[in-house]
């Protein structure tokens, strides 16, 4: 079992705040129930008592979904922290969950629950041990190294390949037929349902991938971990989907769940006796992305290599670690479905890379610089900035005045532009420290220097 530790003053001081927030627990008056006054949804299910497993869980939240309360029931009574002493309670959970010995294994919301958990077992007498040594012994319970899958719809590969610090592997029939026999036999009463969540299962992941990662914590702390790996890593792969180089394409290739491939719902009735149902997807293309092993070669060569050791390092330099920023903006541009939020990611990644501060003008400064490393002759380069000024006029009368775009042809060439941009920044290690560096080097490019 993995073990936790806390310096001495640290354990001193938390156990001081856990006796503080002991005296904090105040007597509480249940919310009322209320009726809806809104048509009732469908009930999947009824749960009664001999359905719940252990503690209810009481709470409120405000409209953000932000915690505001927490409740225990004790002698028929209900207690609980409100207000300034939950805050107290909050404040005090983010302090131990930003110890160097907490941060990495566990999640914030294990370290809230369980400090609760030993309020509440305190003030009823079940505990007596100091917060400090209750929350390294339980915490270290569920340590261990665990191998998480975080699905991505709609992308297939033919074979596993590594990308930062994720492997994606290909999720295939006899893939979740292995995970299915693992559980050993069925009981014959719930063999209906077991198959039908597994077929459930294979209809949403069968064919597609998952960005897989192998992390030391407890298990919501390592499904916080993978997703944020995962997130990284397909970020930079999609920088390669043809979304990125035309305004009509949609990458729909997102954490399972993310993704919304829009369709509408249609009832046809007559004499108010229906007649059909008929769901109709919103476009005509497939959401899939294939990538043949053999593309992903390709890839590689494009920058994927480069950004699979980027997304592994430890030590960016500022310009990789600004680099590394302006690429996170540009890849959302292969999600949105609207111009407008492309253009707007387009222009962010595009300004936030390429111009040195606030006060620098824009178009002439962007413009020429692109220019300069994407152009290879001078009338590539004289192409290149009507180009760039053409497609930030159309944002203009787009943003300002709310007129639409129709010269796609304009912003297809400027989508291009863009995307050969950052694959050369990519690609071509300059040896660079900054990005102040970078862009003197450029802009002595333009005055004839080398």
């Amino acid at each position: 079992m993995h073990e936790l530790s806390l310096h001495p003053d640290a354990a001193k001081r938390f156990n001081d705040l856990g006796k503080e927030l002991l005296h904090a627990v105040s007597l509480h008056s249940p919310p009322p129930g209320h009726k809806t006054p809104f048509p009732e949804p469908f009930i999947t299910a009824h749960l009664t008592d001999k359905d719940i497993i252990g503690q209810v869980e009481l709470g409120a939240v405000n409209g953000f979904g932000d915690e505001l309360a927490k409740f225990f029931e004790h002698g028929g009574e209900t207690l609980g922290l409100v207000d300034e002493s939950f805050q107290k309670f909050l404040r005090t959970a983010e302090a131990i969950h930003r110890t160097s010995s907490f941060r990495q294994v566990v999640s914030l919301g294990l370290v809230k629950a369980k400090l609760f958990s030993w309020i509440q077992s305190t003030y009823c007498g079940q505990v007596q041990q100091p917060l400090s040594e209750y929350l390294l012994d339980d915490c270290a319970t569920d340590i261990a190294e665990y191998q998480v899958w975080i699905p991505i719809s709609y992308l297939q590969i033919q074979s596993r390949f590594p990308l930062g610090e994720v492997q994606f592997y290909p999720i295939t029939r006899e893939l979740i037929d292995s995970w299915a026999s693992i559980q050993g036999p069925v009981d014959p009463t719930t063999e209906a349902p077991t198959k039908k969540r597994w077929d459930s299962l294979r209809k949403r992941l069968q064919g597609y991938t998952a960005a897989v990662s192998t992390i030391l914590a407890e298990p919501e702390r390592a499904s916080e971990i993978a997703v944020e790996r995962a997130e990284a890593s397909l970020a930079m792969l999609r920088l390669y989907h043809p979304a990125t180089l035309h305004p009509r394409i949609v990458c729909y290739s997102d954490l399972l769940g993310r993704e919304h491939v829009g369709s509408t719902l249609t009832l046809l009735l007559r004499d108010r006796s229906p007649i059909s149902i008929t769901e109709e997807a919103l476009s005509n293309t497939s959401p899939v992305w294939q990538l043949p092993s053999a593309q992903l070669t390709e890839l590689s060569r494009a920058g994927l290599a480069r950004l699979h050791e980027m997304l592994r390092s430890n030590a960016l330099s500022q310009y990789d670690a600004k680099l590394m920023e302006s690429l996170r903006h540009y890849s959302r541009v292969s999600l949105s479905k609207d111009l407008s939020d492309k253009m707007v990611y387009l222009m962010t990644a595009l300004e936030s890379f390429m111009l040195q501060n606030k006060t620098e003008g824009i178009q002439q400064n962007l413009a020429e610089r692109m220019a300069m490393i994407v152009g290879r002759t001078v009338p590539e380069r004289s192409a290149i900035i009507t180009n760039v000024k053409t497609a930030y006029g159309l944002r203009s009368a787009l943003f300002h005045h709310a007129e639409r775009i129709d010269d796609l042809q304009t912003i297809g060439q400027f989508m291009l532009n863009v995307w050969i941009l950052f694959v050369e920044l990519i690609t071509n290690e300059r040896g660079f420290s900054t990005q102040s560096d970078f862009l003197a080097s450029v802009d002595k490019m333009k005055l004839g220097g080398s």
